[in-house]
């Protein structure tokens, strides 16, 4: 049986709830009946689910097995970090693209005239039926999945892209060819967050269009082109020896500038600015070597996953974005690189002690078994108001959303704190939740 006390919380609450919505911004309702000395009123907003889009872009060029494999291995990383307690997985689409444009027709290798074009791959993976992997939350704690089994299992699959790609990397054309919506529909949303995850052994060699690898000349020769025609350093780049203070050539007829890479990720959500890791060699030393007919770079590092060759490029384009990552693909640890996803998730706390004492209605029970009404608005004072009266968390949390009151060290005002409960559920922006406990005489 309910106690007055609580009776007229609820009556309150349901009465707040009915109130219109041009109401102050934290209104003052009925007076409360003489239940207490105090009753402990709190608004707290609550922090919408992170909605973000993920879009890996792999090199798939011939020395990319071992780079693929620790990619691979370090999905349960990636996993863990998209769902961190006490939030759970946020609202998820994942996407992989090969950075294989082709060469538009120019003999080269393996290179075919358009490459994998940038279009969304999932390969011959098990439990993957749709061209890119979606996880959203549902407010009472399910998911809505495109996928079946473990999420880092799907996500390691996926990214394993083989290696019979062109040798001409274009990870960076290939991210803004993926993100563009007529080119893969559905996968950007509107509002959300993006990172991209950029994979390769070489450096970025987007060009504006193949009359570059046109000119008669050996394979090694047209790859090289992507060298001399997308850089420039304080020495000349064509002849043989160390090279140094190199950086993109902003005004390449041939190449892309990564410019304006980074230009069109400032601009590409309106959820915050896009996220990049980068996982390439290091963008020095960068020194040639070889013949006139066989122009090499010596690579830039070498570890238990192989060689890569300097990528200035790439990690200009990470030292350009607001939150720069980079790991070198010769090692196994990509943590570096991977680290901003972490970044997508995380949610803050503030507001959420109670600030007051509160009555403990069980002494002997352990923790606090307080009294309190508590509603959940969204869109407060809008003519799209909803309120939910939220009920109290059960042992098991058998239906969420639910609220609770726990100790907690950090509240040092009462050493309580008042959380809800969503299991990984929806939270929709602009919610906040109205928190009404009847309060402990002082």
């Amino acid at each position: 049986m309910l106690s007055g006390r609580f009776a007229a919380l609820i009556s309150l609450a349901l009465a707040l709830a009915l109130v219109p919505a041009c109401t102050a911004a934290e209104p003052v309702g009925p007076a409360v009946p003489d239940i207490t000395s105090v009753i402990v009123d709190r608004w707290y907003p609550q922090h919408p689910t992170p909605v973000v889009d993920l879009l890996f872009v792999v090199d798939t060029s011939a020395s990319m097995a071992s780079a693929q494999a620790s990619l691979a291995a370090n999905m349960p990383a990636v996993a863990d970090a998209l769902a961190p307690p006490p939030r759970g997985l946020l609202s998820l689409h994942v996407g992989v693209v090969s950075a294989d444009l082709g060469t538009g027709g120019v003999a080269l290798g393996t290179c075919t005239h358009d490459g994998d074009d940038a279009r969304l791959l999932t390969g011959t993976c098990a439990g993957l039926t749709a061209p890119f992997l979606e996880d959203v939350p549902l407010r009472d704690g399910q998911r809505a999945r495109n996928y079946s089994g473990a999420l880092a299992d799907r996500l390691a699959c996926a990214t394993q892209l083989g290696t019979s790609g062109c040798a001409i990397a274009q990870p960076l054309e290939a991210m803004r060819r993926a993100l563009d919506p007529a080119r893969n529909p559905g996968f950007r949303r509107a509002g959300a967050r993006l990172m991209v995850v950029l994979v390769s052994n070489q450096d970025d060699c987007s060009v504006r269009a193949p009359d570059i690898f046109a000119a008669p000349g050996t394979d090694a020769q047209k790859r090289f082109r992507c060298t001399t025609q997308g850089l420039t350093c304080a020495e000349e780049i064509a002849t043989v020896g160390e090279k140094h203070d190199c950086v993109p050539d902003e005004a390449s007829p041939y190449v892309h500038g990564v410019d304006e890479y980074a230009d069109f990720l400032a601009g590409s959500g309106d959820a915050g600015a896009a996220l990049v890791g980068v996982i390439s060699g290091p963008a020095s030393p960068v020194t040639v070597v070889g013949t006139l007919d066989e122009p090499a770079l010596v690579p830039a590092c070498s570890g238990a996953i192989g060689t890569a060759a300097p990528a200035v490029r790439l990690r200009a384009l990470a030292d350009r974005v607001a939150y720069p990552a980079a790991s070198d693909v010769c090692g196994s640890d990509l943590s570096v690189a991977l680290a901003p996803i972490a970044y997508l998730n995380k949610t803050t706390l503030e507001a959420t002690c109670i600030g007051a004492p509160i009555v403990d209605t069980d002494a002997v029970a352990p923790g606090v078994q307080p009294e309190c009404a508590v509603t959940e608005f969204v869109h407060r004072d809008t003519p799209e108001e909803t309120a939910t009266l939220l009920p109290a968390c059960d042992a098991t949390e058998s239906v969420v959303p639910c609220w609770k009151v726990a100790p907690y060290s950090a509240c040092f005002a009462d050493g309580l704190l008042f959380s809800v409960e969503r299991h990984g559920g929806l939270v929709e922006p602009d919610t906040v939740v109205h928190v009404q406990c009847v309060g402990a005489s002082v």
